[in-house]
């Protein structure tokens, strides 16, 4: 099942990459002017309290993402299976980097919501979620923190991560990451 479900996401994968190439690669100075938005920092979480806060923080953050209007966001492909918007991040600590944010939206064919957690929390899916993760290290946290308010089985990982294809005369970055495992659903 998992196995197949991978295939399903390698395949679509260059498809929307090719798809998204002309839009996104392109020419991003000239796309998703007039949208506006911000993105919450990094933080430093020194012990639990920091990593649910900042878990709640970006939980909030990502409903607001998706609960907000079309109209600030640029089509950058639609299609009956699948839809992509960007975003300019035009505020916060972010503002002056460039980043333009994407959400999308589609349909796995075959595959019911459950399933499609199950794989973006598995080994494969984190792996596809973060390929600067270290494939041996996916298994192992720095520190997980029990979230028990957010329901069942609810819990957030400190993973270690490495930037190592960097381009010429850029170090190698280090940095972690916080996978919050919450299973909730939007509307």
């Amino acid at each position: 099942m998992m196995l197949s479900m991978f295939r399903v996401f390698a395949t679509a994968v260059p498809v929307i990459a090719a798809a998204l190439y002309r839009k996104i690669v392109v020419p991003p100075q000239r796309w998703a002017v007039g949208t506006t938005g911000g993105l919450i920092g990094e933080v430093h979480i020194a012990d639990e309290k920091d990593a649910h806060n900042f878990a709640s923080d970006a939980v909030a953050e990502a409903s607001a993402i998706w609960s907000e209007q079309s109209s600030n966001w640029e089509v950058m492909h639609n299609a009956s299976n699948l839809s992509v918007e960007a975003r300019r991040i035009t505020e916060g600590r972010y503002k002056e980097s460039g980043i333009l944010l994407t959400r999308s939206e589609g349909i796995i064919e075959g595959a019911d919501a459950d399933e499609v957690y199950n794989f973006f929390i598995s080994r494969e899916g984190l792996q596809l979620l973060d390929p600067t993760m270290d494939p041996d290290e996916i298994e192992k946290y720095i520190e997980r923190f029990d979230w028990k308010n957010a329901g069942k089985g609810a819990h957030l990982d400190v993973h270690e991560s490495f930037m190592r294809s960097v381009p010429p005369g850029m170090e190698e970055r280090y940095y972690c990451s916080l996978y919050v495992f919450i299973h909730i659903s939007r509307p």
